[in-house]
Formats: structure tokens, C-alpha cells, sequence
């Protein structure tokens, strides 16, 4: 392709990762990705194979046909709804989908379990269920940082919130405050085991592409940080067939890939390699992936979705949030480590989560007179609750 044009591609697809915002004076829809880890009902400890969970879901096309069910590597199943005009939808959607299929899988003797760490079988139990060029290409290249990359791979499970990005002038702030709120938030919300959990696993990964010290996080300029984010990201070409050499790159950054001039990267790598980039909030287009939470129990999603939608898609908790945790990205790095490590017994991130759902609580009545029915009807029940949670010190309850 040529060190300009890639250069200038790369560029053209950082951008459009950033495109037309999703919404204006209407409310932000809501999507939500729900992984779950199955486990056997008979024996926790075992492996549930991809098939037989196929096989259960086949005599239920409709939940098929709305849930669009599939898997990660480790077999943890995913559901994802369409998204929707509201969290209030989007939620009993999910609970809707979530129900059916746990009914499903309960009569083929399988469990659904939304835990962020599956604490019960090995990476080796797991294996890799999705063994799909990309996945092992993939796990090939973390294996070259140690054993987190496959840890990752088989055995976390996320809930994944997809909120229309903010037009105009706001989207910059959306995505800094969407990025700066993400260690408190992970910690109030965490379901892995204390001194085990999803955000440590996810420090252990390859840190080029992770973007946990926040090196891709600039409200000034998205594009740009994001640019020097992929640009820096080390490679994992996909082999191609009817090439007569496996492209081999070890440890290369793809702005090194591409300063070789050479025919790869093309706009097909270019594409795959960011699609490979795991920050806890990744830019798609017309909106924003805030991947950081851990999978979610019926009992806390209600909190934890209301109160991504509030600080991210109303401007007044925004700034608010913004305000709290201040607007310096260089203090991300340490953050998502006090996070891992230490979680809500950190001090500061504990009484900043408090403050970010207090926020939220407070914008509840004002947001259901602007955008009626947007929220859920127990918003402010569900974020009182869990304001009064944090003031107790009273971790998020596992899930079992």
C-alpha cells in the first residue's frame, strides 16, 4: 500500500471512529452487550461446550433472531440486543432476553452466571472454544506477556454500554468523561473476587493496545490521541490465503509496520488491527463502547447502566462528573491500578463513586422532565441504594 497512503488511511479510520454523533435534541439510545460465564448445573467445574448451548438456543428462534447470541473465546455467551431509544428499554429488553435464555439453557442442564471473573474452572478447563484465525492469532500474541492474555480471553465476562456519542462541541467532554470516571465506576461495580479480578487480568495484557494509562484519551483532539494510541498498538496480522508467506511481526508497533513501505498493512489490516485495540472505552462511530464494567447481576445492572446513561448523555452530569475527577487523563495509569488492586477499599476511588452516582441521583427528576420515560422508574431508588452502599463501605455483593 505505501508508507503515505497507509499512513493516510490509518488516519481516514481513526476518524470515522469518530464520525457523525448519534443523537441531537432527542435523548441518546442505549445498547447494551451482556456476557454471561455458563457453567454446568451439575458440576461448576466443568466445561459447557458451544454446541450444546446452540444446540438449546436453535428451538427458540425469535430469541435468536432478537438477542443475536454468540460467543467469545472462552465459550462466556453474549446477547445483544438492537439498541434502544432508552436505558428504560434497553434494560427490560436485556432482562427479557436474559430470562428466556437462562429458562433455555436450565432445561439442557446449563447455568448462565454474570460474574466478571470465572473463578470456578481453569484457562485449561476452558480452552479455546472459538478457535477462529482471529482468536488465535490473538491469543499467540499475548502470550508473549504471560498468561493474562488468555485469562482475558476465557474466562472474563462484561457489561458493555453503547450510548450515542454527544454532537458538536460536547463530544470531546463526553469521551473525556466517559474515559475519567471509568476506574471509580469499576470498582463500585465489580462482581470478580477480591484480589482476583477482571480489571487485574486486563493490567496483565499486552499494555500497547489496553490504553489504561490513557494515552488515547484527549478531549482537545479524540482523533489525534487516538491516532498515536493505534499507531503505537503492536500489530497481529491475520494470515490471508493464496499468499505464498504468513506475514511475521514480532513486537512491531504498526506505525513501524507501516514505515516499511511495503504492500501490508492495507486497509483491511489497518481495520483489523483496530478492532484489536481494547481501551475501557473504545470509540465506534456514531457512538461510544464503555467496556470496563464487570458482567452484572439483575440486582445492580439497573444502577450501573442508569448511571453510565446520566453522567454520559446528560450534559449537566457530564461537567459535573468532569469536575469531580478532575480533567488530567495522566492520572489514569495509577487509578485503574489502585482499582484493581485495592478497589472500593481505596479511599479516594470509594468516595469518588459515591459522588459520581450522587451526581446522577440528583439528575434524575430534571432528565424525566425533559426526556420522559428515558429512565427507568426505579433510577433513583436503584442510585440512592447504591449511594448508600458506598457510604457503608459495602462492596458490590458477588454474584454466585
Amino acid at each position: 500500500m505505501g508508507r503515505t497512503r497507509a499512513t493516510q488511511e490509518t488516519r481516514r479510520q481513526v476518524r470515522a471512529l469518530f464520525g457523525v454523533a448519534g443523537h441531537g435534541a432527542t435523548p441518546p439510545r442505549i445498547g447494551l452487550e451482556a456476557e454471561f460465564l455458563l457453567l454446568p448445573a451439575a458440576d461448576r467445574n466443568g466445561r459447557v461446550r458451544i454446541a450444546t448451548v446452540t444446540r438449546a438456543l436453535a428451538s427458540m428462534p425469535t430469541l435468536v433472531r432478537t438477542g443475536h447470541p454468540s460467543f467469545e473465546p472462552g465459550g462466556q455467551l453474549e446477547l445483544s440486543p438492537a439498541p434502544a431509544p432508552s436505558p428504560a428499554l434497553a434494560l427490560a429488553r436485556l432482562d427479557a432476553l436474559t430470562h428466556q435464555t437462562s429458562m433455555a439453557l436450565e432445561r439442557s442442564g446449563v447455568r448462565m452466571v454474570a460474574a466478571g471473573l470465572d473463578r470456578w474452572r481453569s484457562v485449561e478447563v476452558l480452552g479455546l472454544q472459538t478457535p477462529k484465525d482471529r482468536y488465535r492469532v490473538m491469543q499467540a500474541h499475548f502470550d508473549r506477556f504471560g498468561p493474562s492474555g488468555r485469562r482475558m480471553m476465557r474466562q472474563t465476562a462484561s457489561l458493555q454500554v453503547c450510548i450515542d456519542r454527544t454532537p458538536g462541541p460536547g463530544a470531546g467532554r463526553q469521551w473525556l468523561a466517559a474515559n475519567l470516571v471509568g476506574p471509580a465506576l469499576a470498582a463500585a461495580f465489580r462482581t470478580s473476587p477480591p484480589g482476583d479480578n477482571r480489571t487485574a487480568v486486563w493490567l496483565g495484557v499486552d499494555p500497547s493496545r489496553t490504553g489504561l494509562d490513557g494515552r488515547q484519551v484527549a478531549a482537545a483532539d479524540p482523533v489525534d490521541a487516538y491516532l498515536g494510541f493505534a499507531l503505537d498498538a503492536e500489530v497481529m496480522p491475520l494470515p490471508r490465503l493464496g499468499e505464498r508467506e504468513e506475514v511475521r511481526l514480532d513486537r512491531t508497533a504498526l506505525g513501524a509496520w507501516i514505515a516499511r513501505g511495503l504492500a501490508r498493512p492495507d486497509g483491511t489490516d489497518i481495520r483489523h488491527h483496530l478492532s484489536t485495540l481494547f481501551p475501557p472505552v473504545r470509540p465506534r462511530g456514531r457512538y461510544l463502547e464503555v467496556r470496563f464494567l464487570d458482567a452484572q447481576p439483575e440486582r445492580s445492572r439497573i444502577a450501573a447502566v442508569t448511571l453510565v446513561a446520566i453522567l454520559l448523555g446528560d450534559p449537566v452530569a457530564r461537567e459535573a462528573a468532569i469536575e469531580l475527577v478532575g480533567d488530567d487523563p495522566t492520572g489514569l495509569g495509577p487509578a485503574w491500578i489502585r482499582s484493581a488492586r485495592s478497589g472500593l477499599a481505596d479511599p479516594g476511588l470509594r468516595s469518588v463513586a459515591r459522588d459520581l452516582a450522587l451526581v446522577a441521583a440528583a439528575r434524575v427528576a430534571p432528565i424525566d422532565r425533559r426526556w420522559p420515560g428515558w429512565l427507568p422508574a426505579t433510577a433513583r431508588d436503584s442510585l440512592e441504594g447504591l449511594v448508600a452502599g458506598l457510604a457503608a463501605h459495602e462492596p458490590r455483593a458477588m454474584a454466585s
